[in-house]
C-alpha cells in the first residue's frame, strides 16, 4: 500500500523556442529545483516564456536597421531623427547603379545635390500599425512624396510613397551581410 504523501509523478516535457534557442524544461526538473508542485511551476514557466517570447519579437514600429531598397541599387540606414521618429539616410549606392563618370561619392540627384548621406525619409509619426505621416523623396525624380513604413512579421520593412490616397508598395530587406560594399 502506497503512502498517502507520495504521489505519482508525471514526466511532462515542453520546448520553449525564443529567438531560435530552444529552451527545454520537464516538471521533475523544475519542481526538483524550486520544491514547488511540478504543474504550478512549469505553467508559471510557460507564463514567462510566453511572455518574453512576445515581447522578444520586432514590432511594426521597429523600423531601425540598415536596409537594401527593392531594386538594390542602394542601402538605407533608418535611425533615430533625435526625436524618437524615423530617419532614413543613405549609406550606400551600387557602383553599376551610377549614371555616367560619376561614382558613388559623387553621384547627384535631380536637383544636384549629393546622393550618398541624402536624408530620404523623415517626419513621421507612431500608429500602433506602424509610421505614418512622412517624408519619402525620390532622388531619381527630385520629389518628395507622403510615405507610411512598418516592419513586416518576416523582419522586412514594407515603405509606401503616396500621393493623396494612391501609394506604390516597395518591400525593403534588412542588409545582413555588407560585405563588398561601403556601409
Amino acid at each position: 500500500m502506497r503512502s498517502p504523501a507520495i504521489r505519482p509523478s508525471r514526466n511532462i516535457s515542453f520546448v520553449i523556442s525564443i529567438e531560435f534557442l530552444p529552451v527545454c524544461f520537464s516538471d521533475m526538473s523544475i519542481s526538483r529545483l524550486s520544491g514547488e508542485a511540478p504543474m504550478n511551476r512549469a505553467l508559471a514557466i510557460v507564463a514567462v516564456a510566453a511572455f518574453a517570447a512576445g515581447t522578444a519579437r520586432a514590432g511594426p514600429l521597429d523600423v531601425f536597421g540598415t536596409f537594401v531598397t527593392q531594386e538594390e541599387n542602394s542601402h538605407i540606414r533608418i535611425s533615430d531623427c533625435g526625436d524618437g521618429t524615423p530617419c532614413g539616410v543613405i549609406v550606400w549606392i551600387d557602383p553599376a547603379s551610377v549614371s555616367g563618370d560619376a561614382t558613388p561619392e559623387t553621384a547627384t540627384d535631380a536637383k544636384g545635390a549629393k546622393i550618398l548621406g541624402l536624408t530620404m525619409l523623415e517626419g513621421f509619426k507612431q500608429k500602433a500599425k506602424g509610421w505614418t505621416g512622412g517624408t519619402i523623396y525620390n532622388p531619381k525624380e527630385g520629389k518628395t512624396y507622403g510615405s507610411k513604413i512598418k516592419l513586416l512579421a518576416d523582419g522586412v520593412l514594407e515603405v509606401k510613397g503616396c500621393i493623396g490616397p494612391i501609394c506604390q508598395t516597395q518591400h525593403w530587406a534588412p542588409v545582413e551581410s555588407t560585405s563588398g560594399m561601403a556601409d
